[in-house]
C-alpha cells in the first residue's frame, strides 16, 4: 500500500512537472506576442491622439488668427465711426449756431426757409446719436471677440499640456510594457526551472527501494 502511494505520488509529480515545463515556454512565447501587440496598439492609439490634438491645435490657431483679424478690423471700424460721430457733432454745433442766427430778425427776413435749417440740425443730432450707439455696440462686439480670443488661448494651453503628457507617455509607456514583460518572463522561467526539482522528486518516489 505504501509502495502504491509513493508510485502514485511520483507519477503525479512527474506529470505536474512536465505540464509546468510545457506551460512555461508556451507562456513565455504568449507573453512576448502580447507584448508586441500591446506596443503596436499603444503606438497606434497615442499616434491617433497626437494627430487629433495637432488638428485641434491647428484649428485653434486659425480661429485665433481670424479673431485677431476681426478684432483689428473692429478697432479700425470703431475709430472711423467715432471720428464720424465727432465730426457730426462739430457739424451739428455749427448748424445749431447757424440756426440760431437764422432765427434772428434780420436773418429771418433775408432767409425765408429758415425752418428747414432747424430740421437739418435735428437730423444731424439724430445721426450723431445713432453713430454713438453704433460705436457702443461695436465696442461690445470687440470686447466679445477679445474674450473669445482668451478662451481660445486657454484651450490652446490645455492642448499643449495634453500634448506634452502624451509625449512623455510615448517615451515611458514602452519602457513599462517591456519591464512588465521581462518580469513575467523571468517569473515563468523560474517556475519552469523549479519543475526540474519537482520532476526529480517524482522520479525519486518511483525509484524502487534498495534492498538492505
Amino acid at each position: 500500500m505504501k509502495t502504491f502511494f509513493k508510485r502514485f505520488l511520483g507519477i503525479t509529480l512527474i506529470l505536474v512537472a512536465l505540464a509546468g515545463m510545457v506551460f512555461g515556454p508556451v507562456g513565455i512565447y504568449g507573453i512576448w506576442q502580447v507584448r508586441t501587440s500591446m506596443l503596436l496598439s499603444f503606438y497606434e492609439t497615442t499616434q491617433l491622439i497626437t494627430e487629433t490634438l495637432d488638428s485641434a491645435s491647428a484649428g485653434l490657431v486659425i480661429v485665433d488668427q481670424s479673431l485677431g483679424t476681426a478684432t483689428d478690423s473692429m478697432d479700425t471700424a470703431v475709430e472711423v465711426t467715432s471720428s464720424m460721430a465727432l465730426t457730426m457733432k462739430d457739424i451739428n454745433v455749427l448748424a445749431e449756431s447757424f440756426d440760431q442766427f437764422m432765427k434772428s430778425g434780420l436773418a429771418g427776413f433775408l432767409v425765408p426757409n429758415k425752418d428747414e435749417l432747424g430740421d437739418t440740425s435735428d437730423n444731424l443730432a439724430n445721426m450723431q446719436t445713432e453713430l454713438s450707439n453704433i460705436v457702443t455696440d461695436m465696442n461690445d462686439i470687440n470686447l466679445t471677440l477679445q474674450e473669445a480670443q482668451v478662451v481660445v488661448g486657454d484651450y490652446q494651453s490645455s492642448i499643449d499640456d495634453i500634448q506634452a503628457q502624451i509625449l512623455d507617455l510615448q517615451i515611458d509607456g514602452p519602457k513599462w510594457i517591456n519591464i512588465l514583460t521581462w518580469v513575467l518572463i523571468i517569473g515563468l522561467a523560474w517556475l519552469t526551472l523549479a519543475q526540474i526539482g519537482l520532476l526529480l522528486q517524482g522520479l525519486e518516489y518511483l525509484r524502487p527501494p534498495m534492498d538492505k
